[in-house]
């Protein structure tokens, strides 16, 4: 597995015209795909990607008005590490929500300390695959610091990365890439990479595993046309 810090890819995209914040992991093609839509395509008119029921993609959407969480796409047998008192699982029910790799991590350290920034370096200590930029949104001034990026330049990242030689066991066997790439694996790894057979990912718990259902597709693509109909609300 190869990985890198610095993506120059964010996961997480603001859309001022539909209100909300989303922020997604799993296969980046698919992250790719919605990032366009939100920004070039879903003012047009044109049709949210399609989400397939094994797909490799979540996502949760925060209302910029408020900051409380306002949709959730996630299989239902593994849903985020979420923090509140109700059971809605959708606004003022939810303190703080985790999802990606480094969930786990972030999750303890906030209960113990209650503060999003420990949170996040907790995760970046105890998880090899999350690290780089911490991303913000400030809601009140609606300012943030995410990029573009495009999936060619994740691409390249990864291919300027560290390699894991061994994911089943311990990340103790990172290693720079530039110092294995005589090992034919990671030779075969590069190629793919190169040639566009390989799919780079933001990994999550299931990812891989997890099957979506009618209903939950559903009301997903309900959810996001609702979210596109703001748009030309607002026009």
């Amino acid at each position: 597995m190869l990985f890198t810090d610095d993506a120059y890819f964010d996961k997480i995209c603001v859309s001022d015209e539909m209100g909300v914040a989303f922020a997604f992991t799993g296969d980046a093609d698919l992250v790719d795909q919605f990032k366009t839509w939100l920004v070039l395509d879903a003012p047009k008119g044109v049709p949210h990607p399609d989400i397939p029921e094994r797909a490799r993609f979540t996502f949760f959407t925060v209302d910029l008005s408020n900051g409380l969480v306002e949709g959730l796409h996630f299989p239902d047998e593994f849903p985020p590490l979420i923090v509140g008192s109700g059971s809605k699982q959708c606004g003022d029910d939810i303190d703080a929500l985790f999802a990606g790799s480094g969930s786990s991590s972030a999750h303890q350290c906030w209960m113990a300390y209650l503060d999003p920034m420990l949170a996040i370096q907790a995760a970046m200590d105890n998880d090899s695959r999350t690290g780089g930029k911490t991303i913000t949104t400030c809601l009140r001034s609606r300012t943030h610091n995410s990029e573009t990026g495009t999936i060619e330049g994740l691409l390249q990242a990864l291919l300027k990365g560290n390699v894991m030689e061994k994911i089943e066991t311990t990340y103790s066997n990172q290693r720079p890439l530039s110092e294995v790439r005589s090992i034919p694996e990671v030779a075969e790894l590069v190629r793919g990479i190169s040639n566009g057979s390989v799919v780079a990912s933001a990994p999550f718990p299931g990812m891989g595993e997890a099957i979506f259902s009618a209903q939950k597709l559903q009301e997903t693509s309900a959810y996001l046309n609702k979210l596109q109909a703001r748009v030309f609300k607002k026009s």
